[in-house]
């Protein structure tokens, strides 16, 4: 039976570059923001101790997928926090319950701090609502169409 395993990121630091890879494939880069911008962020989060936190997927000892719990995914929105962020399953795991595994992980890490409510702002708000996830406003970022939702903890 394959089995599913959620573990900080900060357990394992030499795969920051691979999630930093697999979320530059998923999202893109941004002028200011590539494979070495994504990566030092990734290393500043398991490296200080803010509260937030990335989350590494393994599919049978293999690493998978990650996602974050961040303080702020959207400038623009700084009042809400706070955040699941940067959810990827690389593409061979995808379709085995990784991506609900990881969004469980980081909702029950986010109430283990006590938050009452996460964010997320997504492309495809149709995979959150059966999890619980709830529209929270429209959103029109670079051009395309995202929908901020939230969940009550």
């Amino acid at each position: 039976m394959s089995s599913i395993e959620i573990q900080p990121l900060a357990s394992y630091p030499e795969l920051v570059e691979i999630c930093a890879a697999w979320n530059l494939n998923e999202f893109g880069a941004s002028e200011d923001c590539g494979l070495e911008e994504l990566t030092s962020a990734l290393r500043g989060i398991i490296e200080k101790d803010s509260g937030e936190l990335a989350l590494i997927a393994h599919y049978d000892n293999t690493p998978a997928g990650f996602a974050l719990l961040i303080d702020c995914d959207l400038e623009s929105h700084s009042h809400l926090k706070p955040w699941l962020a940067s959810l990827v399953v690389a593409r061979a795991f995808r379709g085995k319950g990784i991506g609900r595994a990881l969004v469980a992980a980081v909702e029950l890490a986010a109430a283990k701090r006590g938050d009452e409510r996460l964010f997320l702002y997504s492309s495809t708000p149709d995979y959150y609502r059966p999890l619980g996830w709830q529209f929270f406003e429209d959103l029109k970022k670079e051009d395309r169409r995202f929908e901020i939702m939230s969940k009550t903890l």
